[in-house]
């Protein structure tokens, strides 16, 4: 992982090879916003930028973008001298605004939907294997894919998950298992196969952008709560009948701090998707454990007592031995 100054440098060395201008600006817009420190390091990444839009090396030749760009600059930086005097230079020219791109394809990170709005700046929602990004307009247009590129960054340094989510990507646990398949369409898909599913991305995708990464993330959630849906009402009407303590509805969700929940004035049981990650037994100690929750609403002795009573020694031994918290990532 290159840190802001080593991107910075291999941006500057792809610029003076000649004929990669395109990649030296994708360095540039991902320094941006890196850290929330040493905005020094923006500006510089900020100069750079409002460069390539006023030569036209990588981007289009943009005037007005360089203005924007070189203003974040001063902003960012306001000791920066060059920067001022470029900057004063451009607001007397006073470029008029072009139109800004509707998408923009950023090596390494995909393709970038750029919407404007006034109210504040966000990432919106997934189109297939793009995803869109509201600026507000006073910024330039490619301030969306820096905002893009820290979105996915962060997410990615948060996760466990490989950088690349390839063809060679498999996740099997005990009821669930995930893998990926380029296919041959221009959408994503997937295929069942018993307990086993298959996300079918589209033809021309490119493994190696975070967006793409992102997309078969998201899309791997989808269908492990599709599985759980399948499988775990079922598996907690079953229980339901046998110990003999009715409920009301289930519903089964994303929880990120519990593997279920109970909610008495309804009688209303919640489940985990990510139960699908456990063997059999744990699920079943996690359904009798929320079902107990209907005769008493707290973690008692009685409760225990009453874990035991309706689940059994192996029911009561994992329940109180494992931990609730959910295993994050996929």
């Amino acid at each position: 992982m290159r840190t802001r100054k080593e991107w910075l440098e291999h941006g500057i060395a792809l610029y003076r090879q000649g004929g990669r201008d395109r990649e030296a600006v994708a360095c540039f817009r991902r320094i941006v916003l890196y850290e929330n420190v040493r905005r020094e390091w923006d500006a510089v990444a900020a100069a750079w930028l409002g460069r390539m839009h006023a030569e036209g090396c990588g981007v289009r030749r943009d005037l007005h973008t360089a203005l924007l760009w070189y203003r974040k600059a001063v902003q960012w930086s306001p000791q920066f001298d060059i920067a001022r005097e470029i900057l004063s230079e451009l607001e007397q020219l006073a470029p008029e605004p072009l139109p800004s791109p509707e998408t923009i394809d950023e090596p390494g990170l995909g393709r970038v939907i750029v919407k404007r709005t006034r109210t504040y700046c966000r990432i919106g929602r997934f189109r297939e294997n793009a995803v869109e990004v509201h600026i507000l307009p006073e910024l330039p247009y490619d301030y969306a894919v820096v905002l893009a590129w820290s979105h996915f960054r962060n997410r990615l340094e948060d996760s466990y998950l490989p950088p690349v989510l390839d063809e060679s990507f498999r996740r099997s646990y005990p009821l669930f298992r995930l893998r990926v398949e380029r296919g041959a369409g221009h959408r994503y898909g997937y295929r069942q196969e018993g307990r086993c599913y298959t996300i079918v991305t589209p033809c021309d995708v490119r493994f190696d952008e975070l967006i793409t990464r992102e997309a078969i993330v998201e899309r791997g959630w989808e269908l492990m709560l599709t599985a759980a849906e399948e499988f775990l009402p079922r598996r907690l009407e079953e229980i339901s009948r046998k110990i003999g303590i009715p409920y009301a509805s289930c519903r089964i969700k994303r929880l990120k701090r519990a593997l279920g929940l109970y909610y008495p004035d309804e009688k209303r049981v919640v489940l985990s998707c990510h139960l699908m990650k456990y063997p059999l037994l744990k699920v079943d100690a996690v359904i009798v454990h929320e079902l107990c929750h209907a005769i008493h609403c707290n973690h008692s002795q009685q409760f225990r007592e009453a874990v035991r009573h309706y689940g059994g020694d192996r029911i009561a031994e994992a329940d109180l031995n494992w931990s609730r918290t959910p295993p994050s990532g996929l």
